[in-house]
Formats: C-alpha cells, sequence, structure tokens
C-alpha cells in the first residue's frame, strides 16, 4: 500500500533521483521507487552462492549487531567471520574445523564489494521482522495486499496472516525459526507454540 513520508536526503541521493529522472524536474517518488527496484535486482544478481550453514553463519553474526550503515561494515566482514568463529558456539559449530573456518574466511575476502553487501543485507533482512503493513488492518485487507508464497499452501488462515504480518514469507527463513527451540514469534502475530509446531511439520512435510 502507497504511503507518503516526509525524509531527510543526502546530496549523494538527491544526486541520484535527479540522474534516473529522464527530463525535467527531479520527481522523487517515481526516482526513489526506481532506485529500490534497481537495488533489489542489484542484490540479487550479487549474492553469493552460500550453504544453508554457511547463511546461518551470517544469521547469527547479525543477531542484535547493529551498526549505522552496511558500507561501513564491508571492509571488516570477514573480520566479523572470524571473531564469530573464535566466540561464538553457534557460528563455531555452523562452520566446522579450524582449516574449514580459514577456508571460508579466504573464501568471504574474495568476494567484491557488492557481493559483500548483498550479503550484509540479507542478513540483516533476516532479523527484520517489524510488519510492513500496518497491525490494525484486518484479514481480509491483509489478504488483499499480499501475495502468499506457494508454500502457504496447507497453512491455516492463522499461520498464514501471522506470517505476512512478520514478512515471514521466505521457507528458509521460517525453517530456521520455527527449528529453533529458544525462538517464539512476536506478540502481536497471533502465533503460538501450536502453530509454530503447525508450521514446522508442514515446511519439513513439503522439503522431505
Amino acid at each position: 500500500m502507497p504511503i507518503k513520508k516526509t525524509v531527510r536526503l543526502t546530496d549523494e541521493t538527491i544526486k541520484i533521483c535527479h540522474n534516473l529522472t529522464q527530463t525535467g524536474d527531479v520527481v522523487w517518488s517515481s526516482s526513489i521507487n526506481d532506485a529500490i527496484q534497481q537495488f533489489s535486482l542489484f542484490v540479487e544478481d550479487n549474492t553469493p552462492d552460500l550453504t544453508f550453514d554457511e547463511w546461518n553463519v551470517f544469521y547469527c553474526i547479525y543477531n542484535g549487531y547493529f551498526a549505522e550503515r552496511s558500507v561501513d561494515e564491508v571492509a571488516r566482514l570477514h573480520f566479523n567471520v572470524s571473531e564469530s568463529y573464535k566466540y561464538d558456539p553457534q557460528v563455531t559449530e555452523f562452520i566446522g574445523s579450524v582449516d574449514d573456518a580459514i577456508n571460508f574466511i579466504e573464501k568471504v575476502k574474495s568476494w567484491s564489494v557488492s557481493q559483500k553487501l548483498a550479503v550484509i543485507y540479507k542478513a540483516k533482512s533476516f532479523w527484520r521482522q517489524s510488519p510492513v503493513v500496518d497491525l490494525d488492518d484486518d484479514d481480509d485487507e491483509l489478504n488483499n495486499k499480499v501475495v502468499f508464497p506457494d508454500w502457504f499452501d496447507g497453512l491455516g488462515e492463522r499461520e498464514k496472516i501471522g506470517l505476512a504480518r512478520l514478512e515471514l514469507l521466505d521457507i528458509t527463513n521460517v525453517q530456521i525459526l520455527v527449528n529453533d527451540e529458544n525462538y517464539n514469534f512476536p506478540q502481536g502475530c497471533n502465533l503460538g507454540r501450536k502453530s509454530k509446531e503447525f508450521i514446522k511439520l508442514h515446511i519439513n512435510t513439503i522439503l522431505k
């Protein structure tokens, strides 16, 4: 649903919006939306091929990790992997042996700036669970706003609406959450322990 917001733009953003407007005065809304569409394509085109465990490494690193700008993190991404391997037991388990860690760190070092940014963005997005749609919207309005992924077929309406409110539409991301014994869905999304077990069983059945 389109919204209207007042935002402060940097000089760099203003220049990009100017360049994305073909003629005349800058059309702010369309140029910003165009830039975001291009960013989405950029992320998908530059995301390295990673295994399930390798993605979990970055999800662990960015769980509760807050930095002002992703561009400032690019140069130290491999360092974050190295430090997490030393001090985070989950990361150690996901990576494996010391030799595996050395090889993985070298792999991260070899990525381009674009590839590192894409991974950082996706890792942060994994933990960004606050809903985009208004939680006061009724279920019928939400159904009209969200295109449910195919893997939702077989879930109950409660589970579909709850996951959509949290923007949890990717089956891999949801699989990780429901298999985490310590994870509970946030209050307000109408998903409890029974829904978590139901979603877990549904996903495991699909992925057999």
